[in-house]
């Protein structure tokens, strides 16, 4: 074994000591710009979940549609799922994705939706068919059916729309419109415009 580096004179040993400390300095800096500029730096994120087949794309403040369509089917899932079993779970969950000016409504109208079905043996679920976004409005409309079974009875299904605006706020989606109605035709622009020349035409005829 050679112990010649730890033999030397003092001053090489000095020299050496200065130059491990100029060293760590110079890393501790490097180290520290490194962090404050990560910590300030809002990238773009890039995510391909294994089981799906498509980039999502989200920022601070934004998001790809792709993004946003399938968040929507996720809260949809959620809403479709409520019964009296779990209503405070679900509201506890969309809450956390709720702007708070819909936090209320949203709880308001699950509350009054359990009311209506039974406390036992009742499962419900939402199965989506069709999910399309509107850029003029920036509206996602998810279409499908609201499934519902009692234990040992046959399996009802009804069309479904919900209606979002989701925005991402601070990295994180929000819901900042919601509405659902029975039917599987979204309220797109073209569809009200066209219902609204229907009925004025319906008016004028009378």
């Amino acid at each position: 074994m050679r112990f010649s580096l730890f033999n030397g004179n003092w001053e090489l040993s000095h020299k050496v000591a200065i130059v491990a400390t100029g060293t760590s300095m110079i890393l501790a800096v490097t180290v520290l710009v490194q962090s404050y500029g990560l910590a300030n730096k809002r990238e773009r994120i890039v995510i391909t979940p294994p089981t799906i087949d498509q980039a999502y794309q989200v920022q601070w403040d934004s998001a790809n549609t792709e993004y946003y369509q399938s968040f929507a089917v996720i809260i949809s899932g959620v809403i479709g799922h409520t019964n009296n079993q779990n209503i405070e779970n679900s509201i506890k969950t969309l809450n956390q994705f709720l702007s708070p000016s819909l936090q209320r409504q949203m709880a308001e109208s699950l509350r009054a939706l359990v009311l209506n079905l039974p406390k036992q043996n009742f499962t419900s679920w939402f199965t989506p068919k069709e999910v399309s976004y509107e850029r003029k409005t920036g509206k996602i409309f998810v279409s499908g059916f609201l499934n519902s079974s009692l234990t040992g009875s046959q399996i009802q299904s009804q069309p479904v729309v919900y209606e979002y605006v989701i925005k991402m706020q601070s990295g994180k989606p929000v819901v900042t419109h919601f509405d659902s109605y029975a039917g599987s035709k979204p309220k797109t622009l073209s569809t009200i415009r066209k219902d609204q020349a229907i009925e004025a035409e319906a008016k004028a005829n009378q």
